[in-house]
């Protein structure tokens, strides 16, 4: 009971130390207000107007967002960690403020959960302390800030390796289940590349367990427990995240990013070098050479996982033959940018070793020879010196207290030596220089109030759609997600898992689309550049071009000045078609691709035709009577007000996607996709109440599956506690 209590004080002590480290190194040196720059565009750019849209727009968590692209499907984005319950904070405090408290929260868990992992090693508890307090106060995990859901998902790591290993070590049910539940949280976080590294992490650490399980008496009877267990993990994980994993696949299907991955180059993985390696070690603190310290007390399985952890991630990450030739080829990894990412795997395997070798030292293990202690000793000293040249008689210090307290023959003394070379690791981290990128938790609320020339477009842009013109050297607010962030509609949009139909919609723009191979959404074109006719069926009526940036959009018989202001410059596009308008003629193109290349084509007229995917009955051509107005727009629901003499086909400019629905007067209604991207219904001659709601199947199967199974976990814990108690 006591060691039980001194393990909750320090998990406590640890998570505070996290915390602090969140206040006074990343927020307190921070002078605000600044541009928005490459480092934090992430949080302004993305997150912030995700956040704002999906829990303070007024309805939590929309289906549908229709301010960007054509329209998306919002739940279905993955990158935001929509459904990731600490992120729900954002709902109930200001955003700003959420997503500061979230992080610095998740700085607290990692640590706190690295702790357990080394507590279930057997660790002492200082050593323990060491590996959390090295591994969540490493800069290349505190740095993710800038990145919430990476660094939600990694300070996750530890505990899915720490259910692994008790899965390995006792290949349980119920331990099946625990690593299942971590690894559908970690995924509801929404950092797949996270999840995608760690699997292969895992396949490199796992057959070191699986060899020592192996060997057991009972080891031709744990392999398939094991096999067994894992199976059950995987099915937990998918079930328990599939209120995100159902919706997101959906997309998936039909996303430019489901068929090819990234160059080689467009991952950028550097190259090697002595300077990168001494960043990567300098970055992981005082704990690097003290895991040297780990490593020279024996192969253990535990320290030969770590070592085999720290080698692979370190050939992938420098950029070495092992990720151009093998690792980038691997499933999935081409999707993913930066793979020196997979270096926070090894940081954590260094932590491990660090705490293995204090425990080491506190224990006075007296079996080493001189020469054995000797050449330790100068190897940890040249790893300090290669890590850290400018801080080099920290490192000596924290090298001599390790090295030198199993020479203390007083118990006591040398748990306080282990304490205080905790603490120098955890004060060095808290002397290295502060972070001083702003984050939203830096700025009030007048920093993200509409700018002027946002309150003239609401004032005047209706249903219409805008496009952007970006200014790279100022991200923020003129950016893509405008529209999520004000409401406005917004042509372009940066998402990862932008439908391959609007990329092949605007193929025309091609040169201008500013992440090829692939297409995100982020497209720039030029008032003069052919395919604007396309722009015009979208309904885009105006650009935005800011300040600072140069677009010939005048003089044109096209676009004319409507607004000029310190903030921006707009043009309004004098040819833009209608958002909803009533088309007579109709062509019928049942291929896709022919449909396509026939709206595509420099003969279309939009205005007096269109193609759809099957016949439908309607008159010639509209006549002077036609009206259309919209009546309500909302996230998933437009209904309009139609009135035509004749039977037409109504056109709105909207994206074609499952889950849509229809109904005239009430009466259900097929969908024809429209001029190959957007929707079309057929309403007859009179005054009508056309409806579009979005009530997507994958949504409701995942919420479902997603509840029923949390439900069912829920009932089987309570029921093992009581049967466990009984």
């Amino acid at each position: 009971m006591r060691q039980r209590v001194l393990n909750c004080l320090v998990a406590l002590a640890v998570f505070a130390a996290g915390v602090l480290y969140w206040q006074l190194r990343v927020i307190a040196p921070v002078r605000a207000p600044q541009q928005v720059s490459q480092w934090n565009q992430d949080l302004y750019t993305i997150y912030y107007p995700l956040h704002q849209f999906a829990y303070g727009s007024g309805r939590l968590l929309p289906r549908w967002n229709p301010h960007q692209l054509a329209g998306t499907p919002f739940l279905a984005n993955y990158n935001g960690g929509l459904f990731y319950p600490p992120n729900f904070l954002s709902a109930v405090v200001p955003i700003r403020e959420a997503i500061g408290y979230v992080s610095a929260f998740h700085v607290g868990l990692a640590g706190v959960l690295v702790l357990l992992c080394a507590l279930a090693l057997g660790l002492a508890a200082p050593a323990a302390a060491l590996s959390a307090v090295g591994f969540m106060l490493s800069a290349l995990f505190t740095i993710e800030g800038f990145r919430p859901s990476y660094l939600a998902a990694l300070a996750l790591l530890p505990a899915v390796f720490l259910c692994a290993g008790r899965l390995i070590h006792k290949p349980t049910a119920w331990n099946g289940v625990l690593l299942g539940a971590v690894l559908g949280l970690q995924f509801l976080t929404g950092a797949a590349q996270v999840l995608c590294y760690g699997a292969y992490v895992l396949a490199v650490a796992a057959p070191v367990g699986l060899v020592v399980a192996a060997r057991r008496s009972d080891g031709t009877r744990a392999l398939p427990r094991i096999a067994g267990a894992l199976l059950l993990a995987g099915v937990i994980a998918i079930l328990l995240s599939a209120v995100q994993l159902v919706p997101t696949l959906e997309v998936v299907a039909r996303a430019v990013r489901s068929f090819q991955g990234l160059t080689m180059d467009q991952t950028q993985p550097g190259e090697p070098s002595i300077e990168r390696l001494r960043g990567v070690l300098s970055s992981a603190g005082l704990i690097v050479p003290l895991a040297v310290l780990g490593v020279a007390g024996g192969l253990s399985a535990t320290v030969t996982a770590c070592v085999l952890v720290i080698v692979f991630a370190g050939l992938v990450g420098l950029g070495t033959p092992v990720y151009s030739g093998f690792f980038h080829h691997l499933p999935g990894v081409s999707l993913f940018r930066l793979p020196q990412g997979i270096f926070n795997f090894a940081v954590f395997a260094v932590a491990i070793l660090a705490g293995i070798g204090l425990d080491q030292a506190l224990r006075a293990r007296d079996d080493w020879s001189i020469t054995r202690r000797l050449v330790v000793q100068v190897v940890m000293l040249a790893v300090a010196a290669l890590a850290f040249p400018d801080k080099l008689l920290r490192a000596v210090v924290c090298v001599a207290g390790v090295t030198l307290m199993p020479f203390v023959t007083s118990r006591r003394l040398r748990l306080a030596c282990a304490w205080g070379v905790v603490a120098l690791v955890a004060g060095d981290r808290f002397l290295e220089p502060g972070n001083t990128v702003m984050m939203p938790q830096h700025n009030d609320a007048a920093f993200f109030a509409p700018p002027p020339f946002v309150e003239f477009l609401r004032a005047r842009a209706g249903t219409d759609r805008v496009m952007i013109v970006k200014n790279w050297q100022k991200r923020f607010p003129i950016m893509e997600k405008l529209g999520t962030l004000y409401g406005l509609d917004v042509v372009q949009d940066f998402e990862p898992l932008a439908p391959a139909a609007y990329h092949e919609f605007l193929r025309p723009f091609e040169s201008m689309n500013a992440d090829r191979p692939l297409f995100w959404g982020r497209f720039y074109p030029g008032s003069s550049d052919d395919g604007w006719n396309l722009l015009d069926m979208l309904a885009v009526r105006y650009v935005v071009v800011p300040a600072g940036r140069t677009w010939a959009g005048e003089p044109s018989d096209r676009f004319r000045t409507i607004y000029r202001g310190a903030d921006a410059r707009i043009y309004e596009n004098t040819r833009s078609l209608p958002r909803a308008r009533l088309v007579g003629a109709v062509r019928v193109i049942a291929d896709p691709a022919a449909a396509l290349a026939a709206v595509q084509s420099p003969d279309f007229d939009p205005r007096a035709e269109a193609v759809v995917d099957q016949a439908v009955p309607v008159a010639e051509s509209p006549t002077a009577d036609d009206a259309v107005r919209f009546e309500r727009r909302e996230p998933g629901e437009v209904v309009l007000h139609v009135r035509t003499p004749q039977p037409a086909l109504l056109v709105l400019a909207d994206l074609h996607w499952p889950g849509w629905h229809a109904t005239v007067d009430g009466a259900e209604r097929p969908i024809h996709r429209t001029n190959y991207l957007f929707r079309g219904v057929v309403v007859d001659a009179g005054d009508h109440v056309v409806r579009f709601v979005y009530r997507p199947g994958s949504q409701r199967v995942g919420a479902t599956v997603t509840t029923v199974t949390l439900v069912a976990l829920v009932v089987a814990g309570i029921r093992r506690r009581r049967r466990r108690a009984t």
